[in-house]
This record gives C-alpha cells, structure tokens and sequence, in this order.
C-alpha cells in the first residue's frame, strides 16, 4: 500500500534519508528511514520538503521506507513561515523571551583516539547584568524555616535571599559552571538528545509523550562528543572537573539590598504551539511534528526586572500571604570571578569542543543563574589554557609548583574541533587555521550565535529589543501564532 509523506533529510553522501508521514495518527510511528538503492528513479537526489510516495516495508530494524518515487506535482500553495515585524505585530507573530537552536539531524560520534592533553583552563568571569544564584541554608536558618512552619503552617516560606557564599566567602557553584558548559558542548557537537521527561505531554489533548516529538536517531545510544568529555553514566568517568569561581577582590563591602523580582507564573499560552516546529498550516496535526530544539532564552537589557509594587519587608511581615513573589539579594552589573576547569586526557578535537563553547565570538555572552527570562545571569567569560607537560612535571621536583605560562594555541584546538565536526556533520572538508569562524557561518550555528548575542542590535549579530521578547498574554495569543526562529526575530 502506497504512502505520502514528505523528504525531511537526505544525505547524497551517506546514501540515507528519512520521510515524515505529517497524517500519522496519534501515537503511531511517523519518521521512516529510507537508503539510496530504495529510490524509483535513477539519478535522483531528493531535496528537503519533497512530497513523495513510498511503501513500508518491516526490517529486523522496524519500518522502513521502499519504494520512495516523486509525488505527482499539484496545484497547491507551499505554506511559509511569516516574517518577523516586531514593529507592526501580526496575530501569526509570537514573541517569548526564549527561542530554540534547531535540533542537528544526526549525532556526530566522539573522536574514537585516546586523549594525552592535561592541564586547566583559568575563567575570568563578568556579570553584565545582575546575577543570582540562591545560597544554602545553614543550621540556623534551617531551624529558624523549621520554627516558623510550626508557628504559623499557611505562611509562605522565602527561602534564604543571600547570594550562594558556603563559608561566608561569595561565588559561583561549579555545578552551575558545569551544567551551562555542558549545554553549549551538546548543542555545537552535534550530541544526543536525551535529557526530556519521555513521559510527559505537551498538550492535554495530545496523547503522544515529547519522547514521539523528537527523533529516534537523535536518542541512540552511544559516546557523542559531550558524553567523551562530561563523562557517561554507565560507561564512562568524566574527564572535566569544575571548581567554584570567586568574587574577585573579596566580599562586597556591603550586602546587596533586598529585592523583589517580578514573577513569571502568570499563565502562558500553549507550550506544544512554541516547542514544536511550526508551519503556516494551523491544521497541521501537533502530534505529527518534531520538537524544536534546544531551548534557551534571550539577553536582555535587565532594566525593568524587578517589581517595585512589592516591598521585602511586607513579603517578610507575618500579614503577607503571598505565594508568588520571592526576595532576592543579587550581585550587581560588573561584579567579576575567578574560576579554573581542570581536565585529564582529553584530545585536540575534545579540548577544542569546550574551548569553543566558552570562548564565544564577540558580543556574545552565557546565561547563568536564576531570573534568565527577566533578564538576569548575563555573564562574559575570558578562558585562559595553560597546559601541563607530564613528564617534565613528574621529573622536576618544583615543576608547576607556580601556574605554567597561558598556551597561544587556543585558535588552533577550536580549528581542529571545527574541522572534525565540518568534515562529519556536514560533509565538508577544511584544513585553515581559522575553521572554527566557519563553523559559526553554517545555518544552524547562525540561530544560536543570535541567541547569544547580548549587544543590541539587528540579525543576525545583535540581540532583539527587550519589547520583542518578552511573555505573550493569553489575550494577545492567537491559535495560529507562530514563533520565529531567532534570525528572524527584530
């Protein structure tokens, strides 16, 4: 029996593709993979959004597609995505203060080598906006939460508002370090997708889990890029150990003023209409589209983040009885830390990989840190590599007993990172020294540098104006609006 669907990838060069069938029921499979020799015609090379005809076929694998041949042309209209005019809003626009980098179509596989490269990579660290990570609590102010519960149960509890200083002394977790590092190796290293809840649904009235949502050759197992240097599970130690970065200079001399966030638990719109991939096509099927990619959110000018209608004192006082709003004591704009990442036996392209994902291009900045839709957590980071030499460190009693001098080859690792992954994601050979500012240039690359963009300005190398993504209202969400990828956004 012939089926219709629609080319969603096809590699001349490996000789694969896939098809999506966009009137899969619900909870059916609906991404098929098909090889070369299944092709009806000779000398074809299928492009991306072709609707073509096949037949499936079960293989020891699953389904697969057979058969694949062009789908007789019709009269019918090809939907496209809106362009973004923030400055004269269409209903089809939707705006949010986060966006997605696209998902990559297949997983580039760890360097299969064994890694000789061991030394540190020293971060300097600047807050561009106010920054915020919530400290613990100490013995005393757990008994004093463990008090007030008892006194009174139906009073909210706020938490300790104090930046995180375990021992008195301020910085940034390494944890936190870790995770935001992490994030940005498995987005540029073309990793594995697999950090989702497979149980949970994006809409109610959809019975399909985000695990239907996301494809099945971006979930296989195996050693990706990230997995080689973060470490796996099951299989294999980490290789990258993050140490707490401190404020520079000390403590502030005084504490940071209370303040009251404004609160983000209003409700939202619909999430499956802006996790999913979106066409123009409002009767499009939700359960037959894939995820959209990985979610991060915009800088901001972090001008308006905190509501001034609401004082400390009263969300302290025993008469408050709000739930929503908290206290929080941030680190002002500018507020520098020092950091180190040691590593052990990584290779050129591994080592290239976490360079590349902390030595962003200019204007660009991470993301760290509570309060990210406000505007929060902005930061620049410096990296400095200082390699070590084993064997002259074990041969020489005082060797590296002091810092061992910067290495000048940060450019080169990120070139060879970059040429591994050009080479394998892209089919695209490249031996300059400055390959790593071509891997910025691809498609994909291009949306995440937009959302990491902190100077202002228009796409792709400035950040949208803070008016352009902030939350919709559910009076101001349409069924049909559409997120813009963020190239198109401003």
């Amino acid at each position: 029996m012939k089926e219709q669907g629609t080319i969603r990838l096809y590699k001349e060069n490996e000789k694969y593709g896939f098809i999506v069938n966009p009137k899969a029921k619900p909870g059916d499979k609906s991404d098929f993979h098909f090889r070369k020799m299944d092709l009806r015609t000779e000398n074809w090379i299928p492009q991306k959004g072709e609707d073509v005809t096949y037949e499936l076929v079960k293989t020891d694998k699953g389904w697969n597609a057979r058969n694949v041949s062009k789908l007789v042309a019709t009269n019918k209209t090809i939907p496209t995505r809106p362009s973004a005019n923030p400055s004269n809003p269409s209903p089809s626009q939707a705006h949010a203060p986060f966006n997605f980098v696209p998902l990559n179509e297949t997983v580039v596989p760890g360097e299969d080598a064994k890694g000789t490269l061991t030394g540190f990579i020293e971060l300097e660290i600047t807050a561009e906006t106010p920054l915020y990570v919530r400290n613990t609590l100490t013995v005393e102010k757990y008994g004093e939460k463990e008090a007030l519960r008892e006194e009174n149960p139906k009073k909210p509890y706020l938490g300790n508002p104090d930046f995180f200083q375990p021992g008195g002394l301020f910085r940034l977790p390494g944890s936190s370090l870790r995770g935001m590092v992490r994030t940005l190796v498995e987005i540029i290293g073309h990793g594995s997708f697999r950090f989702f809840d497979d149980k949970a649904t994006l809409s109610p009235s959809c019975s399909n889990t985000v695990a239907n949502h996301v494809p099945s050759e971006l979930t296989a197992k195996g050693l990706d890029l990230a997995k080689k240097i973060f470490g796996d599970l099951n299989s294999k130690p980490s290789r990258v150990f993050f140490e707490d970065a401190f404020l520079e200079n000390g403590n502030p001399e005084k504490p940071s003023e209370k303040r009251v966030p404004k609160i983000l638990s209003t409700p939202k719109p619909a999430a499956c209409r802006l996790y999913l991939e979106q066409s123009a096509a409002p009767n499009l099927c939700a359960c037959c589209r894939r995820i959209r990619g990985y979610k991060l959110y915009w800088h901001k000018s972090a001008r308006n983040w905190e509501d001034t209608r609401k004082s400390p004192a009263y969300l302290e006082s025993p008469h408050s009885r709000d739930t929503q709003h908290t206290i929080l004591c941030p680190m002002e704009a500018q507020s520098v830390f020092s950091g180190r990442i040691r590593f052990e036996g990584l290779t050129s392209v591994e080592l290239g990989c976490l360079l590349f994902a902390l030595d962003l291009p200019e204007g660009c900045c991470h993301k760290i840190g509570m309060g990210k839709p406000l505007g929060l957590g902005s930061i620049h980071v410096e990296p400095k590599l200082f390699l070590s030499d084993r064997k002259k460190r074990y041969a020489t009693l005082e060797r590296e007993w002091q810092s061992p001098p910067p290495t000048k080859e940060q450019d080169e690792y990120k070139s060879r990172f970059a040429q591994y992954l050009l080479k394998l994601a892209y089919s695209r050979e490249s031996d300059s020294e400055t390959s790593w500012k071509e891997l910025w240039k691809t498609d994909r690359m291009k949306e995440l540098k937009r959302l990491l963009a902190f100077e202002p300005g228009s796409s792709p190398d400035g950040r949208p104006k803070d008016r352009e993504i902030q939350y919709m209202s559910r009076r101001d969400f349409q069924p049909s609006s559409l997120l813009p990828r963020p190239t198109e956004v401003g």
